[in-house]
């Protein structure tokens, strides 16, 4: 199902012309290589052959996991557009006007997919986390929501403990037991922060039969989560 096409594309430094492959869906059960490839940024990641600059395509594409049900369109160019408030119901699900106006015929079969849509290439990776360890997307973002708005307390190298407003934060895995999450915080320093199973585990006997019915294309994101949290009064 991997399917690419060349394209004439001008260099962003030097303006060189290159014929360079786009990809326009990612089977990972059908080339395993290329999730590795998605993981390190490599994919659509390509160096000039005139100035030897590196640089990256802004181009969509499909992503395809068989194993996990999981279908993921990568979709930079309509971060405006999915970041407006205005394109999410009251539940801070994507509205179907918005979902029909993206080119999300790939002449694939959805059926029994989980169908979700990333505008940025950091959220698509830790989609990649999320599902590789069978967890809810939805769920994981609660979490973040709420671990943003009460970050724990870093201790600086004096040993005083400060409360640092996180800018960012990702799922990365789990490990004994722990989920561990990746946090950005404002004085630009990337900490670790594990927490106990048993967050996700409230989070899912609380939240789960309150989420819609998830079977069409949808950003799950920090945007969503909120407004499902304040439309919810949770």
């Amino acid at each position: 199902m991997t399917k690419f096409h060349y394209e004439t594309i001008h260099c962003p430094y030097c303006l060189n012309e290159e014929d360079l492959p786009i990809w326009d869906i990612v089977d990972v059960e059908e080339d395993p290589d290329l999730k590795n490839q998605v993981f390190l940024k490599e994919l659509q990641n390509y160096e000039c052959q005139n100035c030897n600059r590196k640089y990256v395509l802004d181009q969509p594409f499909l992503y395809v996991d068989p194993r996990s049900k999981l279908l993921i369109y990568y979709a930079p160019k309509f971060s405006e557009v999915l970041l407006d408030k205005s394109s999410r119901d009251e539940q801070g699900n994507l509205k179907s006007e918005i979902s029909s106006n993206l080119p999300l015929d790939f002449g694939v079969d959805i059926q029994d997919y989980t169908l979700r849509i990333c505008y940025d290439y950091n959220d698509l990776i830790e989609k990649l986390h999320v599902f590789d360890f069978d967890l809810d997307d939805r769920l994981i973002e609660v979490i973040k929501y709420a671990t943003r708005s009460n970050p724990p307390a870093v201790e600086d190298e004096n040993g005083n403990r400060t409360i640092k407003k996180i800018e960012a934060i990702y799922f990365v895995g789990i490990e004994n037991s722990q989920y561990i999450f990746q946090t950005f915080s404002e004085d630009e320093v990337w900490r670790q922060v594990p927490l106990d199973a048993e967050v996700y585990d409230n989070a899912e006997a609380y939240f789960a039969d309150k989420f819609n019915e998830d079977e069409n294309w949808n950003v799950v994101d920090y945007l969503g989560c909120e407004i499902f949290l304040l439309n919810n009064k949770f």
